[in-house]
């Protein structure tokens, strides 16, 4: 049944609805903005095996189901009113939804699409709208390295806990771990210049490893790899805090070691002053002070390790980023002696505020070391989420993935800034409590149209939060 229209001109549902069915054509750049910036529409391009969508218009059934559309009127309104202005078509039904276990959905999202060529885009593992964003670098500047991995690329150098999502920024990077056995790969040679990078930007790789992309599984809130030739499995998961590390050693080694680089910097990225202290045998807390497009960032960090470390090393590199202050890019090795096939884990939370902020954050998000227990909740989150839309049974499989893909990306961010007791550093540069979860890292002008309708249908409290973080 197709939508009527009522007097003020907004596409209206028949009163006894209790859920709707939609139907999308979807073409153009407003289109592919509703279901979310890893969505590119009439392009045939693929990556790792899957095509973007197919050419011309695309055509999805849309159930929206688990929603209460009576309470719900004004922003299914406000979100069909949004899509037709930018050229999406709708249809809408009474039918009911066709019944689809949400715990399935996540295994049609697929995180390495968008990673080549410019979406930039990251495969790593986040919670919905997520404060971590816990992702593999490839360690190389340029502009196809913005989000700090580019697909066609078969080295890694570590694995940090903020990036950035479909930007055209380069920046965060923050709190860098990296596995390896000694001796490591190192590259000391400086690199060529590359497309969108400059001469500051020609540092060379440093420890590394190669990879295959036939080793790594990459989900909603998942994200594996193995790295060569040390033989490590790495494995990543997040709660909405926390991001979660597993690092399984495949085989024994007597040199095994942790590297914590919080000097790393690429693209806009630079280091003003970095430290790091054990606050327990097992326990690290720490900081790393940064400028490029995010300007004067503080990131505090409170890590907890599943094993103490057998030895540990020091590196600490002159920095002039804070006047007045001793400053330095630091560098923490842990050294480890290994049984084939043993996990260290490694839990590390974030805070914008301060590292007792960390450490109150990890204590709330993270209470024990079992990875998959943490990965079940990372996956089960993401699966509550993309279950409040369903598709109809006859979409093939290629525009499922592309469709739960795109609708994973658009709500990984904007993403969490304040505290779990509500603490948060605001522009003014000083430490303010709100009642009310505060976000950062918005992209107005690529969201305000069709993103931010989308959240005051599907995230109706986060959209409420949403409005006084933009002026906090």
């Amino acid at each position: 049944m197709k939508f009527l229209r009522n007097p003020d001109g907004y596409p209206s549902l028949p009163q006894s609805s209790t859920s709707a069915q939609i139907k999308l054509y979807l073409g153009g750049s407003e289109g592919r903005a509703l279901l979310g910036e890893g969505c590119r529409i009439g392009e045939e391009r693929g990556t790792a095996g899957e095509h973007f969508a197919t050419s011309g218009l695309t055509e999805f059934f849309v159930s929206l189901s688990k929603i209460n559309i009576q309470s719900s009127m004004n922003r299914l309104r406000s979100l069909l009113f949004s899509a037709a202005l930018g050229g999406s078509l709708f249809s809408l039904s009474a039918k009911p939804p066709l019944s689809s276990p949400s715990s399935s959905l996540t295994r049609w999202v697929n995180t390495l699409i968008g990673t080549d060529w410019v979406g930039n885009v990251y495969p790593g593992a986040s919670a919905p709208f997520g404060m971590v964003q816990l992702s593999p670098d490839n360690g190389r500047p340029g502009w196809d390295y913005i989000a700090g991995y580019f697909y066609p690329d078969s080295v890694l150098a570590g694995f940090s806990h903020t990036h950035l999502s479909g930007t055209g920024a380069g920046d965060l990077y923050d709190i860098s771990f990296f596995p390896t056995l000694l001796p490591p790969l190192i590259e000391e040679v400086r690199p060529p210049l590359s497309a969108g990078m400059e001469p500051k930007d020609q540092r060379p790789l440093g420890w590394h490893a190669r990879f295959s992309h036939a080793t790594e599984v990459a989900r909603a809130g998942y994200y594996a790899v193995t790295l060569e030739p040390s033989n490590i499995r790495v494995e990543l998961t997040a709660t909405p805090r926390v991001g979660i590390q597993r690092y399984t050693f495949q085989q024994a080694s007597d040199s095994a070691c942790i590297r914590l680089d919080l000097d790393k910097a690429m693209n806009w990225d630079g280091t003003r002053s970095s430290d790091v202290r054990f606050t327990s045998s097992s326990t690290l807390s720490g900081y790393r002070l940064s400028d490029g497009w995010a300007r004067q960032q503080e990131v505090y960090f409170y890590t907890r390790l599943s094993r103490v470390p057998d030895s540990v090393a020091f590196e600490r590199k002159p920095r002039s980023g804070v006047p007045g202050k001793a400053s330095y890019g630091t560098i923490l090795k842990l050294y480890y002696k290994v049984r084939a096939n043993e996990s260290i884990t490694l839990t590390t939370a974030l805070s914008g505020v301060s590292e007792a902020g960390a450490k109150r954050n990890h204590q709330a998000e993270a209470p024990h070391l079992d990875f998959d227990r943490y990965r079940r909740s990372a996956e089960g989150a993401w699966s509550k989420r993309l279950g409040q839309i369903t598709l109809d049974a006859k979409t093939p499989d290629s525009l499922r993935t592309t469709f739960y893909t795109a609708l994973y990306r658009s709500q990984l961010c904007p993403t969490i800034y304040s505290d779990v007791d509500g603490r948060y550093l605001g522009a003014d540069r000083k430490v303010h409590q709100a009642r009310h979860t505060t976000y950062s890292t918005f992209s107005l002008w690529d969201t305000y149209r069709t993103a931010h309708p989308l959240y005051a249908l599907l995230s109706p409290s986060e959209a409420k939060a949403m409005v006084p973080s933009l002026v906090a």
